[in-house]
């Protein structure tokens, strides 16, 4: 939806009056600010998930959450481009001018090794 009201916006400014136009903006902009946040709570509903009974699973087979998990790692890098343009156009803090590091690499990095920790002290 987000993308589609990207290329819709510019066609409203002759189709429609100013006061639906800043309307369509708007849901815009509430639309990327959710993405946004959903995206950055994502390391917690993994390791929520994880941890809601991987102790219990036994016969050493591939626990369900753990494949929930990773299923959720692998949509957001099928999403990666409209996270980038999120993380770029809402921000939740203003760079701090060290390098250009992508806040998208940031945050899977982040959940990445979180991840990661949380196999080896269940293994």
């Amino acid at each position: 939806m987000f993308e589609t009201l990207c290329d819709l916006i510019p066609e409203f400014e002759s189709l429609f009056p100013s006061s639906l136009l800043n309307e369509a903006i708007k849901v815009k902009n509430g639309l990327g600010e959710v993405s946004r946040d959903i995206f950055m709570e994502i390391g917690n509903l993994v390791f929520l998930t994880l941890d809601a009974g991987l102790d219990s699973w036994v016969n050493g087979g591939i626990h369900p959450m753990l494949c929930e998990a990773t299923g959720y790692i692998v949509m957001v890098f099928w999403s990666k481009h409209n996270l980038e343009k999120f993380l770029r156009e809402y921000p939740l803090v203003v760079g701090d001018g060290e390098g250009t590091s992508s806040v998208f690499y940031s945050q899977v990095e982040l959940v990445m090794k979180q991840f990661e920790r949380n196999l080896e002290a269940k293994s």
